[in-house]
């Protein structure tokens, strides 16, 4: 879990910042993970872009304000068949709350070529 707070009014929390995949066999080429959080400050929390370092596509986020004791998702698609070996994937929420990082990462097997 982690858990960002902006003075005592913003607390935003993630239960998986960083979410494992596993291992990718060469038919998993197309990678979707939702991560969800909850407000759990006093103030409404606004997010107002994801920047992806890299092969990510935002598909979906909650674009409408989240309430105190409400929840959100941030859903993440990425196309892994250039991807061999071990892998990590980062993306940056920024808001008005600190920048948080979340993280896909895994393994994918085989070698490029290798069908």
């Amino acid at each position: 879990m982690i858990m960002t707070s902006w003075g005592q009014n913003i607390v935003f929390t993630v239960d998986s910042a960083d979410y494992s995949l596993g291992t990718l066999s060469q038919n998993d080429t197309i990678i979707t993970h939702t991560f969800e959080f909850c407000n759990e400050g006093t103030d409404t929390v606004f997010i107002k872009r994801i920047e992806p370092t890299c092969l990510y596509t935002i598909t979906e986020w909650t674009n409408e304000p989240v309430a105190p004791d409400m929840t959100g998702f941030i859903a993440v698609e990425f196309d892994s068949r250039e991807l061999y070996g071990p892998f990590t994937k980062d993306l940056y929420v920024y808001g008005n709350m600190p920048t948080i990082k979340l993280s896909l990462n895994g393994k994918r097997n085989g070698t490029p070529g290798e069908q």
